[in-house]
């Protein structure tokens, strides 16, 4: 998960947020995924503005979330780590040793 607050230095985030769900193989056209995109999840407070940014749901299906205070962000953490472990716990996900590669 990134969490890009509005104040903090977002030089190359967009190409770090890139290279990570690449590395992943989430964008389209690029094969199974090797981490299930249910598995990530972008969070942004809002006046965050980038159209790398807003790509992100349709180039590699991971959700993008904008937040507008702490409390709200907190909330949204934690419903998203929750949402997963009950998806692993239903078998919607595999557990996540199941999706780390051994040789990493």
């Amino acid at each position: 998960m990134f969490v890009l607050p509005k104040a903090g230095v977002r030089d190359g985030v967009d190409i770090e947020i890139g290279a990570v769900l690449s590395g992943f193989d989430l964008g389209h056209g690029e094969g199974e995924p090797t981490r299930p995109p249910a598995r990530f999840q972008v969070f942004r407070e809002h006046g965050v503005a980038s159209a790398t940014l807003d790509a992100v749901p349709y180039e590699y299906e991971v959700a993008l979330t904008d937040y507008g205070t702490r409390s709200e962000l907190s909330d949204q953490l934690r419903r998203f780590v929750a949402g997963v472990m009950r998806a692993e716990q239903r078998g919607d996900l595999p557990a996540i040793d199941a999706t780390v590669d051994p040789t990493d």
